[in-house]
């Protein structure tokens, strides 16, 4: 029981957009992750996906980690481009920005297809871009939030992310490691069997599809992230930024 009253504190204290102590519950949250096995369900295409059970809940874990064939600055510039979401995103209806913050923040409002007779699931997640400069990666944090912008659609069931993480570490100038690590209940009436089912290739398809947009793209890249790559990657600055 000991993780599911973490969740609960994360969950309750991420109600309000995340304060110091969200932050340290957060890496608590994150910790407990790091500690316990993963086991491994599938490896493809240099990609590996993992699951765990956390402790008190029903629901699984998932994590998947690869390097990419896509240069850094692009795989930031696309997670930060809201309204391409659905174009790489798997199951997504539409997303939509409803507080933009900073360039490293933002508060989102997407719904989610789910096949008939369940009804599609809605979140409202603050996303908020952390720099690791120890470690050399950069870390976009998601968990659920309310927000009087967004008003429960009736139509719709609201899931919780209670743990979102990606983590970016640029390899050289044209690859990407990539890692992400979720926990999200689609609450409703969802058989837990199914969802987990439902949940196996979503890590997986998560990757594929950052690939495969920014291995092409060429997007422009705004100034603070630049920033970001020089004093992270100053050796590869001037390859990755042309």
């Amino acid at each position: 029981m000991k993780f599911l009253a973490l969740v609960i504190l994360v969950f309750t204290s991420s109600l309000c957009l995340q304060s110091h102590a969200d932050q340290a519950m957060a890496q608590k949250v994150s910790a407990y992750f790091k500690k316990h096995d993963w086991q491994l369900i599938k490896e493809k295409d240099q990609v590996k996906v993992y699951s765990m059970e956390p402790e008190g809940l029903d629901v699984l874990a998932f994590r998947s980690i690869g390097v990419l064939e896509a240069p850094v600055d692009q795989v930031m510039e696309l997670l930060r481009r809201v309204e391409l979401s659905k174009e790489w995103m798997p199951r997504l209806s539409h997303k939509k920005v409803i507080r933009d913050v900073s360039d490293h923040e933002a508060v989102t409002y997407s719904v989610n297809d789910l096949p008939w007779p369940f009804s599609d699931r809605e979140m409202v997640l603050n996303n908020r871009l952390v720099v690791h400069e120890k470690t050399k990666n950069m870390v976009v944090e998601i968990f659920s939030v309310e927000d009087e912008r967004a008003q429960r659609d009736p139509k719709h069931i609201r899931a919780q992310i209670y743990l979102g993480q990606t983590w970016i570490k640029a390899i050289d100038e044209k690859k990407t490691q990539v890692e992400i690590v979720i926990l999200v209940d689609p609450m409703g009436k969802i058989p837990k069997w199914l969802v987990n089912l439902l949940q196996k290739n979503v890590p997986y398809k998560l990757l594929k599809g950052i690939e495969d947009m920014a291995s092409k793209s060429e997007y422009s890249v705004r100034d603070s992230y630049k920033t970001i790559i020089k004093d992270l990657y100053p050796e590869l600055y001037s390859k990755i930024i042309k």
